[in-house]
């Protein structure tokens, strides 16, 4: 019995409570059958009785036994109690480490995350401006250029020009065009808006409305010659206006 209880394995000791409480039950309907023999047989009441009380003492010290393992078996189940709370404490306390640890490696990933926006904007920025200043180095360099063009077409000497007004005449386009482009277009250093308001003085106001609606710009420049050369450098009405 003392070897089952130091051992304090669950299982055998409530099979072990079971089997002494089933005997102890059972001797003690025996005993009453044998009491009642040993009277039939003129046993002495003596020897019943003291037969009795050494069966009454056995049976106390199966009892004893029992409530015994009755005591083990709840302080077994006590520390299994205990011991299953400690582990749920276990667990939480792991669970509450491991969920603060993701926790924390969220919050060092979004805080890198913003690092690294807040980089990529910065150089951005830098990019901008780097952009800006150029773009602003590059006009004041086109400034200085103009101003410099401008000077030297200030002092250019252009010659007195003895160009007729174009009329719209066939016959007159070939010698309009070729000295306009030998003494106007040909001149490097003259702006291309300086171009386009020789270019308009020497129409004829019949002529000019076709090119009036046009940008005064080096595009619109462009364009108004296009527009003339369209209309009047037509090789087939040049020729019958020599005819």
């Amino acid at each position: 019995m003392d070897d089952i209880l130091t051992a304090r394995e669950k299982q055998p000791l409530k099979r072990k409570e079971i089997s002494i409480s089933k005997k102890i039950s059972a001797m003690y309907a025996l005993q009453e059958e044998i009491e009642e023999l040993k009277f039939i047989q003129k046993d002495s009441e003596e020897n019943v009785h003291a037969w009795a009380n050494d069966c009454e003492t056995k049976l106390n010290e199966a009892k004893s036994n029992v409530e015994n393992i009755k005591r083990v078996l709840v302080e077994i189940e006590e520390e299994e109690i205990l011991a299953e709370r400690e582990n749920d404490e276990t667990n939480l306390r792991m669970a509450i480490d491991a969920e603060t640890e993701k926790q924390l490696a969220i919050e060092k990933a979004r805080l890198e995350l913003e690092r690294v926006h807040k980089e990529a904007e910065h150089q951005r920025e830098l990019e901008h401006q780097d952009q800006i200043l150029q773009q602003n180095m590059k006009f004041q360099k086109s400034m200085e250029t103009s101003v410099e063009k401008s000077k030297e077409v200030k002092n250019i000497k252009l010659p007195k020009l003895a160009i007729t007004k174009f009329s719209s005449k066939f016959s007159d386009w070939l010698p309009f065009w070729n000295t306009f482009e030998a003494e106007i277009d040909s001149v490097n250093l003259l702006p291309s808006v300086s171009k386009f308001g020789y270019l308009k003085e020497l129409l004829e106001p019949k002529v000019r409305v076709d090119i009036d609606g046009l940008p005064f710009t080096t595009e619109g420049y462009e364009r108004a010659k296009n527009v003339l050369k369209s209309e009047y450098r037509k090789s087939s009405e040049i020729i019958n206006a020599h005819i």
